[in-house]
């Protein structure tokens, strides 16, 4: 069953929404605080993110969407905070449901001395859309779930430069996931668990990585970062089958060891990339007869990135990432 959540992502990517028309205002821009907001019309092929078939559908729409930001530093201190919400209304979405969506962001950045610093980070969101959900980078789960669904993801890093040459950088993450949304008709009656019986968890990660100076813009990187992932809703995740399958034959422990490079070509143009192995094991996993087996994934592990700044406040970025999810 680990990997279940990986078989029904492949029948469901591939939808796009395409702008039609947009607006923008913005306001307070000479002071600490500011304010903005975004009209736009577009359109989605997919919005209800399905494999072809009756429950694919598009619409047109609109969406609406003001925001409030914070930037204040104060010596060596630096806090920035924002607050987005968004409402999308599809046009031809039946009983003229309209999409919601709640996104908090925090960062305090203070620095002890040229050498330490510690930078805190917290993130709060509500939303449908899967990729909303999961935050930059991961699609834990590429359907969209109806109601509210919410995810935590607050973080600590130490950063210490030892010497010129050696930097360690300590951190650890935690991330909390309720699903409320529902199951789309297809897949109730296919008899697949609800949302909050396998999607439901905590997610803890601890990293440590040895940063070396190579020259002022190349850094070579050798890291460590251990996961654990603990699921928590209750039910059966094959209903009406026996045996009985708790969500918790899904937990596990990752261990990532890897090296890598940052890379500066110029002042607007950047490499990131990191390469290793990854180990995986879902110490519940239950064999056929529903009593415990253990299971254990080994695998390659890779992050790679170019960044590109093409104006203040806008970046491109294309990357690949090869991991278990």
């Amino acid at each position: 069953m680990k990997k279940a959540i990986a078989s029904v992502g492949l029948l469901a990517l591939g939808a796009v929404g395409v702008n039609t028309a947009r607006a923008d205002w913005m306001a307070g821009t000479d002071k600490p605080w500011s304010l903005s907001g975004t009209l736009r019309g577009f359109y989605d092929d997919n919005y209800n993110t399905q494999p072809n078939g009756p429950n694919r559908v598009k619409s047109f729409g609109i969406e609406f969407a003001p925001g409030i930001s914070i930037n204040y530093s104060e010596g060596p201190t630096l806090i920035k905070a924002s607050y987005n919400y968004s409402v999308k209304d599809y046009f031809a979405r039946p009983g003229g449901q309209v999409d919601q969506a709640h996104d908090l962001e925090l960062l305090l950045d203070h620095s002890f001395s040229e050498r330490y610093k510690m930078e805190f980070t917290e993130s709060f969101v509500d939303s449908q859309e899967p990729e909303v959900i999961a935050g930059p980078g991961t699609t834990t789960f590429p359907l969209r779930a109806n109601s509210d669904n919410y995810r935590n993801t607050a973080g600590i890093n130490f950063t210490a430069q030892v010497t010129p040459l050696l930097g360690l950088v300590v951190g650890y993450v935690n991330s909390i996931y309720d699903y409320t949304g529902s199951l789309p008709p297809s897949l109730v009656l296919a008899g697949v668990a609800p949302y909050k019986t396998s999607l439901n968890r905590v997610e803890q990660a601890v990293t440590l990585n040895s940063r070396w100076t190579i020259d002022p813009e190349t850094i070579g990187i050798f890291g460590y970062t251990f996961q654990s992932v603990d699921y928590i809703g209750g039910g059966n995740l094959q209903p009406g089958l026996v045996p009985f399958e708790t969500a918790k034959t899904r937990n596990n422990y990752t261990h990532d060891v890897y090296v890598g490079v940052e890379h500066s070509f110029r002042s607007d143009l950047s490499f990131s990339g990191r390469a290793g192995v990854q180990i995986t094991d879902y110490y519940n996993e239950q064999n056929a007869l529903g009593g415990g087996s253990g299971a254990s994934d080994v695998g390659p592990y890779a992050d790679l990135s170019l960044s590109y700044t093409y104006m203040e406040n806008g970046s491109l970025t294309v990357g690949f990432r090869q991991a278990k999810k």
